[in-house]
């Protein structure tokens, strides 16, 4: 059989991406912060944490784990400070213990997805409600603390997943890179500078209580073809000891930028007011969860953008057999002139490192 060829491209195209939420009013930096040391024994100046009142909705205690459920991606490590099972839901705004470090970032940004949409929050550090919070990072391998507190989406009986993104240096600055490099080179700070990379930690919350309304716009349309023997093929990844891990067993996700004139290009685009850039979004095999929907949601600086025919979120079936295709289009006409960081999430999964379907990539308006 042959390798993991096709699975392999997928996943770098994954990786070579970025991403973000909501508007640029909603990305001032944090004030100060206490700052945990690498040393695995806290002092008095590192404490960060909120106390949680009672009537703040407690985890689960049924999971006896006590290490920190890191991930690692290049230049970030997270996870869930003592995590547990399940988190309960009780009619009072979830605390949600969280831990980061960060290497050649001066910042790090936050987005909280339930059930593949985001939600506001409120941290430790800022009492205000917003999409993203983004924290100052001072010190490679420092770890810090943050507690976030917010409402899920959902309603009484439902089983949410919460992911958790964790956004690389999203205010950087874009205005000195070079856009006009044939192989893309002058953008790669921003892909290969250990930023806009990010990973997820994924919990999932036990809803004894109504949570919030889910008033976001949502687009259903999309296109599924039958995946070709020799691309299942492909997906079959030869394991060290001579068996073979079906990667349609977890998500695969793809994305492709295409300008006005047809040419494709994941990195960079320089365009004229009013052109119209499409975009597409690939996906097959299985988010984890047992309900096999993925939801698609475009950024456009560090601001969510209604790219699905004027919605802010797509909505497609996944499964093992077929490719399953979202397209947005991007309609420059009301953007002013001048640069924009791009990126797009694929949330409701636990099953990947990423929830990033499409590459992070520049448009230039001119």
């Amino acid at each position: 059989m042959k390798k993991n060829i096709l699975a392999t491209i997928i996943l770098l195209t994954v990786i070579l991406t970025g991403c973000s939420d909501n508007k640029t009013s909603n990305n001032n930096s944090e004030g100060t912060f206490s700052t945990l040391p690498t040393s695995p024994t806290p002092t008095s100046e590192t404490a960060t944490t909120t106390a949680t009142s009672d009537n703040t909705s407690e985890i689960d205690s049924t999971d006896t784990t006590d290490t920190m459920d890191e991930i690692f991606l290049d230049s970030v490590t997270a996870g869930v400070r003592n995590p547990k099972s399940t988190y309960t839901y009780q009619g009072s705004p979830l605390n949600l213990e969280y831990q980061y470090s960060a290497v050649g970032a001066k910042s790090v940004g936050f987005v909280i997805l339930c059930d593949g949409f985001s939600v506001p929050y409120s941290t430790n550090l800022s009492t205000e409600e917003k999409s993203m919070h983004i924290i100052p990072h001072e010190g490679d391998g420092v770890k810090i603390d943050v507690d976030f507190k917010f409402t899920p989406i959902g309603k009484k009986g439902d089983k949410i997943s919460i992911e958790v993104v964790d956004i690389v240096a999203p205010d950087y600055d874009i205005s000195q890179l070079d856009l006009n490099t044939e192989d893309g080179s002058g953008i790669y700070p921003i892909i290969f500078g250990k930023r806009f990379f990010h990973a997820y930690t994924t919990i999932i919350v036990d809803m004894q209580a109504d949570g919030a309304e889910n008033n976001n716009t949502i687009s259903n349309k999309y296109t599924k073809t039958e995946i070709p023997p020799t691309d299942i093929e492909s997906f079959l990844s030869e394991n060290d000891d001579g068996t073979f891990t079906n990667q349609l067993d977890f998500l695969q996700a793809s994305g492709t930028i295409t300008a006005p004139d047809g040419t494709k290009n994941n990195l960079a685009q320089i365009v004229n007011q009013g052109d119209k850039i499409k975009l597409e979004f690939q996906y097959c095999g299985t988010n984890g969860l047992g309900t096999d929907k993925i939801i698609t949601s475009f950024y456009l600086n560090n601001e969510i953008y209604p790219i699905f025919e004027g919605k802010n979120y797509a909505e497609c079936e996944i499964d093992k057999q077929n490719y399953s295709l979202v397209t947005g289009e991007l309609d420059t006409s009301n953007l002013e002139k001048g640069r924009y960081i791009c990126y797009a999430l694929s949330g409701n999964d636990t099953t990947n490192l990423m929830t990033n379907c499409l590459p992070t990539f520049v448009i230039e308006v001119e």
